[in-house]
This record gives structure tokens, sequence and C-alpha cells, in this order.
């Protein structure tokens, strides 16, 4: 079933008038006029999970909706031919002023969003190398806090990364690895 709020009216190669049909077993708006086919893939998100040398990982506070005034972790949109992990170091400096560096991939999660419809979610454990933060206009608070003392987290792609990356970080301790 294809949400009419959410896609396209016309042809964005050559504005014809968009049709449905089913292609690869899903309904797709499809242009009858050049072949177009809206695909509807997910949009790349990038978030990091910082750490920092006491195992404390950072939260933001969001200034803006969605979600503004409420906690979640450092991250955005993968630009145009940009790699996630390259989005992953860039937005953390950006919202936070936080220098890092990936340790690893952490999970690749597909969480949908009422405003962008379907993400597909890319998260990283990050090492924080620096601790100083300046805040961009994008974040009204952030802090590093140790998992037990993070407040609710807004997203749910977002708790389960944390739930993640403590877990399986837990798990490993307890392995002596």
């Amino acid at each position: 079933m294809i949400d009419k709020k959410t896609v396209f009216k016309f042809c964005p190669i050559c504005r014809a008038s968009l049709e449905v049909k089913n292609i690869d077993e899903a309904a797709r708006l499809v242009c009858a006029s050049c072949g177009w086919i809206n695909y509807r893939n997910p949009v790349p998100v990038a978030v990091a999970a910082a750490l920092n040398a006491r195992r404390e990982v950072l939260i933001i506070k969001r200034a803006f909706e969605p979600a503004a005034g409420r906690w979640s972790l450092p991250g955005g949109f993968v630009e145009y031919n940009e790699h996630p992990a390259d989005t992953c170091i860039r937005e953390l400096q950006e919202e936070t002023g936080i220098k890092g560096e990936i340790i690893r991939l952490l999970g690749i999660y597909n969480f949908s969003s009422r405003i962008h419809g379907s993400l597909l979610v890319v998260s990283y454990e990050v090492r924080a190398l620096t601790e100083e933060l300046k805040l961009n206009k994008e974040i009204s608070d952030a802090k590093f806090a140790e998992y037990k003392d993070v407040p609710y987290i807004t997203f749910a792609s977002h708790r389960k990364i944390l739930k993640d990356i403590f877990e399986n970080n837990k798990k490993i301790r307890n392995a002596g690895i």
C-alpha cells in the first residue's frame, strides 16, 4: 500500500503523472512516460555511541523538532557520497564539538519515522578523543553519563543502540576479553 501523503505526485525526471504498479512484489509509483520507479528507499542515518575513557556515553538534548527538549544520541543524515562512518564523526563534532574515532560498527537497524518514513540507522561505537563540549544551535544540552544514569532516550533506535553497546560490552568484560 502506498501512503499518498508521503510520496511524489509527479515524476521528478519528466514531470508526468505517476501511477501505482506492482513491481518486485510491491506497490510502487511508476512514470508511464519515462519509466522512472519510486522505490521509496530508506533514509540513511548515522549515530554515534561516543564513550569517554570512563565508559560514559555522550547524550544530547535536541533543541529543534523532531523531539525538541528530549535526549538522544548524536547523529544525523548521511550526505550524498558520504560514508556512514564519516557522517558519524562529522555529526558528533558538528553537534557537540567532540572529536572522535570509530572503534567498531555496532549495528544496522531499520526503524520507522513519522516524518521521514523508513530510516536505515547505522551506528558506531566511537572513542571520544576530547570532552570539552561546544554545542551547536541544534543541541540545547549534552553530557557524558553512566549507562544507569541515562535519562529516557526519545528514539527507539537510539535506545536499542545503547542497550546493544552496554549489554555487549558487559558480556565481553565478563568473558575476560
